[in-house]
């Protein structure tokens, strides 16, 4: 489980046969420990030393999440948002994230307007039903609040720090986006839909 609030940004090294590789600062992680990679939630499985101080952590990718996600889409060089998992003795300070990746939207637009930037977003129908103003969105791994619901897409704010500290500040329209819709509306929307079917 995860908050949304991203710890730190490392860059993707290569991918080969379903392996990925990156480079991030973390000095305390192991085989075996689970990171959120843009908001997907993968397993270590290989920790070697890296540049500068670094590490370069190796993850396996199955054909799922490369079909579910944008890490299939990462070339070597890209930036990515990394965030560990969330101890039961921390402040949850965005919102309950999975690292399950619902499906991807594109950036539509990015304005700015005064000391901060509006984000749209491009989303597939079947995931806007769970976007309400105000609700949670997990954009990349990074937790916002939704700003505007639209047919076809929704809108978010993005401060300077945000935009300054995660892989943000490399985006452009028409960049992939790995969306998580918040875990609460999906647990509301499917007891809705049992009680509709079942009355």
């Amino acid at each position: 489980m995860f908050t949304g609030i991203i710890e730190a940004t490392g860059h993707v090294e290569g991918q080969r046969e379903g392996h990925l590789t990156l480079i991030a600062p973390f000095t305390d992680i192991h085989r075996g420990d689970s990171l959120s990679v843009n908001g997907v939630c993968l397993t270590v499985t290989r920790v070697a030393p890296g540049p500068r101080r670094r590490k370069r952590l190796t993850f396996d990718v199955s054909p799922e999440t490369k079909r579910a996600t944008n890490l299939g889409k990462l070339s070597a060089g890209r930036w990515v948002n990394l965030e560990r998992p969330l101890t039961l003795n921390e402040r949850l300070a965005g919102h309950l994230v999975q690292g399950h990746v619902d499906g991807t939207g594109t950036i539509q637009e990015i304005l700015p307007q005064r000391n901060a930037w509006r984000y749209t977003i491009r989303t597939p129908r079947k995931l806007l039903s769970y976007l309400v103003p105000k609700g949670s969105v997990a954009i990349d791994g990074i937790s916002f609040t939704v700003v505007e619901v639209r047919p076809q897409a929704f809108t978010v704010w993005v401060i300077p720090y945000t935009a300054t500290q995660t892989a943000l500040k490399f985006a452009a329209v028409g960049d992939p986006v790995n969306l998580e819709v918040d875990l609460i509306g999906k647990y509301v929307k499917q007891y809705v839909y049992a009680l509709r079917n079942h009355s």
